[in-house]
């Protein structure tokens, strides 16, 4: 029996010390989501694991410094990449990479609301009818896709303006080359997120891990 108790002592204290070097070391983290930013692909309180040994390719999902923060976010464009978001749509390379499940706000009536199933996370407008954020796929097979709400192109947004000194806003945005070591991100939740948009591209050498699937 104490032998049995020393094996599983040795065994215990064994995982707990690889726990901590894939820790300190980067092979492996575990991390809570704690943001709706990056919905669908990752739900709020969330567990997900990183790696520093994956190389980052663009559609990945990356964590990085940022101040004194972690950030993930959805990497998007890498250094020689041309970046365009037109009518809130996402070209990179002049492909357009929103094919996949992203979400953006949609205003419609109440009835248009009340037939969705699930119902998504919505808030009243002022003008009438809800305000839904909602997966663009769903959207798209509910009919609603025209209902998006998209900003003018003439409406500049004064942060992006700040970042980048040019009058664009979160829908009408580039064209921008990427430049060496630098990496644009976005959050697939693209009206609830605070990413590269607002706060300007990523040193690559902030890089911290790539989201396993």
């Amino acid at each position: 029996m104490k032998k049995v108790f020393i094996r599983l002592s040795i065994f215990l204290g064994a995982l707990i010390v690889v726990f901590y070097v894939c820790k300190i070391t980067g092979i492996y983290r575990l991390h809570t989501c704690v943001t709706m930013a990056n919905e669908p692909a990752l739900m709020p309180n969330s567990l997900f694991a990183t790696s520093n040994l994956k190389t980052e390719k663009s559609g990945d999902l990356i964590t990085f410094k940022h101040d004194t923060a972690l950030f993930v976010f959805r990497l998007v464009a890498k250094e020689g990449d041309v970046l365009l978001i037109k009518n809130g749509s996402l070209y990179v390379n002049n492909v357009n990479l929103d094919t996949k499940a992203t979400k953006h706000s949609y205003l419609v009536s109440e009835q248009q609301f009340l037939k969705l199933s699930p119902r998504p996370y919505a808030m009243p407008s002022p003008n009438g009818g809800y305000i839904v954020l909602m997966e663009d796929n769903i959207a798209r097979k509910a009919g609603l896709a025209n209902y998006k709400q998209i900003a003018q192109q003439n409406e500049s947004d004064p942060y992006i303006v700040k970042i980048y000194g040019k009058a664009w806003n979160k829908d009408f945005f580039g064209p921008l080359t990427i430049p060496e070591n630098k990496l644009f991100v976005l959050g697939d939740n693209r009206d609830n997120a605070f990413d590269s948009r607002y706060f300007g591209l990523v040193d690559k050498e902030n890089l911290v891990g790539v989201v396993l699937k």
